[in-house]
């Protein structure tokens, strides 16, 4: 998880996290780096998801796509099931080669889309705690850390999905208040109509600076 690009080496406590050369002279790059991230996903798929690769290759499709339909039908909290992703042992923050992983609190009615929901979840909760050491290093624990746009299509409105989201793309690209700040983009279908959320971090990664543009 590279956080931000900057000309000054950041040190964490316990030293959970560290630092990069980047590849642009007179940069460094702060870094926490989890062992399993797409790696647990790529575990789940590889053991328990074989009729979703038939099907997948069957339909010429990408089994990515088969089991995000799995997961809109799944909520938030997956059912109260926790996962810890640390099939290989951990790097940050925790950087312990004996680190297991875990299902927690798995009981007779989860079912298998709570834990392929869990499996996300839990890898975005080991990358949470990475950006909260960032954050408290930067002193920015305080205050909104992001802000949230919505762009939006009457559902009369003749665009596709990915037309939506490539429009997405290139507004975030081309807003120069935005430059310097990290952008999460998702096109949504659920609501009927097309709509785009933009999450923009509201600190900038290049000077620190908050974000000010409404």
């Amino acid at each position: 998880m590279d956080i931000y690009n900057y000309k000054k080496p950041i040190f964490s406590k316990n030293k959970s996290t560290f630092n990069w050369a980047h590849i642009v002279p007179g940069y460094i790059l702060p870094t926490g780096t989890m062992q399993s991230g797409g790696g647990a996903y790529s575990w789940y798929i590889n053991k328990f998801c074989q009729y979703e690769q038939n099907l997948a290759q069957r339909g010429h499709k990408s089994i990515y796509d088969i089991l995000e339909q799995e997961l809109a039908n799944t909520s938030v909290g997956s059912n109260g099931l926790l996962f810890l992703p640390y099939l290989i042992g951990e790097r940050s923050p925790w950087w312990n080669t004996n680190a297991k992983a875990n299902f927690i609190g798995l009981k007779m009615e989860h079912q298998r889309k709570d834990l392929l929901r869990a499996i996300q979840e839990g890898v975005a909760m080991n990358l949470n705690i990475i950006l909260n050491i960032f954050k408290e290093l930067w002193g920015k624990t305080d205050g909104r850390t992001y802000k949230h746009y919505v762009q939006s299509y009457h559902e009369d409105e003749e665009i596709t999905p990915e037309q939506a989201h490539k429009n997405a793309v290139e507004l975030a690209e081309h807003t120069k208040a935005w430059k310097g700040h990290e952008v999460l983009i998702a096109t949504h279908i659920d609501k009927g109509h097309i709509h785009t959320h933009f999450i923009v971090n509201s600190v900038n990664y290049e000077n620190g600076h908050k974000l000010q543009w409404m």
